[in-house]
C-alpha cells in the first residue's frame, strides 16, 4: 500500500475505533530458554482503543498518530461507548497490530 492509499484509507475511516496491541521486543531469559516467545507476543494483555489521526510514511515503515479513546463505563446499556482520552500516541506500523471490531463501532453483526 503506498502513501496515497494509506492516507485515503485514514481519511475515509477517521471515526473508526481500532484495538491496538504492541508487539513485545524483549523476552526474559526464562521465556527464551523455555521457548515461550510465541505465547506472549504482546507487551500487555489488554489493548488500547484508538482512532487513527495521521499517517507519516517513513523509509520501510509507517508512523501513525493515534488518538486514544477511553471506554465510558458511566452508561448502563449494553452498547460500548467511548470518550476522547485527551492525548495522542505515536507507533510504527511494524511494532503493532490493529483490529477492528463491529461492536466497538456500533455496527450490528
Amino acid at each position: 500500500m503506498d502513501k496515497l492509499d494509506i492516507q485515503t484509507y485514514v481519511r475515509n475511516n477517521q471515526d473508526t475505533i481500532y484495538r491496538l496491541w504492541k508487539y513485545k521486543k524483549v523476552f526474559t531469559p526464562y521465556e527464551i530458554d523455555s521457548r515461550f516467545e510465541d505465547e506472549s507476543i504482546f507487551e500487555e494483555d489488554t489493548c488500547e482503543f484508538v482512532k487513527i489521526e495521521e499517517v507519516i510514511c517513513l523509509p520501510n515503515d509507517v508512523l501513525i498518530k493515534f488518538r486514544v479513546m477511553l471506554e465510558n463505563f458511566v452508561c448502563n446499556d449494553e452498547e460500548k461507548n467511548f470518550m476522547d482520552g485527551g492525548f495522542y500516541i505515536f507507533e510504527r506500523l511494524s511494532d503493532i497490530t490493529l483490529s477492528e471490531y463491529d461492536s466497538d463501532n456500533g455496527r450490528e453483526v
